[in-house]
Parts: structure tokens; C-alpha cells; sequence
């Protein structure tokens, strides 16, 4: 299934916005999100995703692709990490 980039890119700008509410379990969501969003560009090896990243010779495409995963990446992580600071913080422990 293809997304378009519009429709991914309101759904980050989306995400971002509910994250920066500063609710307790919205890093989780975005964390949920750019999982979802790895899994995705990892089991579909049709994608573009796949393509670009085994043709280096494009360097644009096989950047910007770098960039994009490794970005995502991070924000899985640094969103459960978030979540777990939330959760403590609010145990007191």
C-alpha cells in the first residue's frame, strides 16, 4: 500500500502536535507511529524504501531514504524513552 508523502507528512506534523501537548502518553503515540512506519518500509520489499536503499548509485533517493529511516528510528526510541520518563516521574520512583 502506498501513502503519499502529503498524507505521511500531515500525519507526522499531526503526531508532533499531539506530542507537544505535553500529554503523558502522547510519546508513546509517536512512538507507535514511527514503529509502525519502520515496519512498514521493512516488510514491504516491493517499496520504493527497499529499492532505494539497495541503489546507492541514486545518491538523492538513497540519502534522503538514510536520512528518513534513521530519523524515525530515533523518534521510536527517544518516544519510549519519553513514555518511561513520564511513567516514573509520575511513580515517584
Amino acid at each position: 500500500m502506498f501513502l503519499p508523502p502529503l498524507v505521511v507528512g500531515t500525519l507526522y506534523l499531526g503526531t508532533a502536535g499531539l506530542i507537544a501537548t505535553r500529554i503523558r502518553w502522547m510519546p508513546a503515540v509517536g512512538a507507535l507511529y514511527a514503529t509502525i512506519m519502520l515496519l512498514g518500509a521493512a516488510t514491504l520489499e516491493a517499496s520504493s524504501v527497499f529499492l532505494r536503499l539497495t541503489h546507492p548509485a541514486d545518491v538523492l533517493g538513497f540519502s534522503e531514504i538514510w536520512v528518513q529511516m534513521t530519523c524515525t528510528l530515533i523518534a521510536a526510541v527517544v518516544g519510549i524513552a519519553a513514555t518511561m520518563q513520564a511513567i516514573v516521574q509520575q511513580e515517584g520512583v
